[in-house]
């Protein structure tokens, strides 16, 4: 994370150490957390996931074994 000029830099970390590979983060409409995809370890597929962006309330979305989820969203735009 970082502020829009540059200064505050701060990792977000995960809170689980049993995953791996994060990615395709996406910021909730509203700021108050993020959406990304993550591997379990020894698997090749994703699920989605989201928490709050101090890296607290991580919320498992899907539990897809057979199936890769990415590309992550917060769904559509509806303006």
């Amino acid at each position: 994370m970082v502020h829009p000029d540059g200064t505050g830099y701060h990792a977000v970390r995960i809170p689980v150490t049993a995953l791996n590979e994060p990615g395709e983060p996406s910021f909730s409409p509203d700021g108050t957390r993020l959406v990304f995809n993550m591997k379990p370890i020894g698997s090749d597929n994703a699920d989605v996931y989201t928490m709050k962006i101090d890296g607290t309330d991580l919320v498992q979305i899907t539990n897809t074994p057979n199936d890769n989820e990415y590309f992550v969203d917060w769904g559509i735009d509806p303006k």
